[in-house]
């Protein structure tokens, strides 16, 4: 059987976790109709010999389909993915896929240190990182307030209070496709 590449993983994964969300959100739907009361329609027969069961298969499904699509490569990091790389080798030299970024912070903050440890690990893809402390820039700070940690890239400000890693990563493909497509 044919292995899977990366982004087929992740397509699959997001799919699965879409079926059983959609799954899930079909059975609470007759769970509400059989347990009100309504004829809205009727239901076969082994609905109702199963009615224990459909609390269970619907949390389950809701469960199962929101971790599948909260984190489609738990157990991929970006230290040892080589799909961002330019010629998509494993010891090929990554390439960054913005022109630039910039890291708006402030002293003693705890959230500006962890998404600059988030950034750190993705520092292979990305351009050398602008760090720009707001604190004593009455401008930046009106702008800012208390918003920091903020990251903008190529000019637009992406992320605030918090990096979101997984959609860090979805940013780094899309952009990385994009280029690829073009060049």
């Amino acid at each position: 059987m044919k292995e899977l590449d990366p982004d087929q993983h992740i397509d699959l994964q997001q799919r699965a976790g879409a079926g059983l969300l959609y799954t899930g959100a079909i059975l609470a739907l007759l769970i509400f109709i059989d347990r009100s009361g309504s004829s809205l329609i009727s239901l076969p027969a082994f609905w109702y010999r199963s009615r224990s069961l459909h609390l269970l298969f619907c949390v389950g499904a809701l469960v199962g389909g929101a971790l599948m699509l909260r984190r489609p490569q738990s157990e991929e990091t970006a230290e040892n993915r080589d799909d961002f790389t330019k010629d998509g080798h494993a010891n090929a030299i990554p390439f960054a896929v913005f022109d630039s970024v910039r890291f708006y912070t402030r002293p003693n903050c705890h959230l500006c240190e962890d998404a600059r440890q988030i950034l750190q690990a993705y520092a292979s893809w990305l351009p050398e990182i602008e760090l720009v402390d707001i604190s004593g820039d009455g401008e930046l700070e009106e702008r800012f307030g208390e918003c920091v940690p903020v990251v903008e890239m190529d000019g637009q400000v992406r992320f605030r209070a918090r990096i979101d890693e997984w959609l860090l990563e979805r940013m780094i493909t899309a952009r990385r496709t994009q280029r690829a497509a073009t060049s």
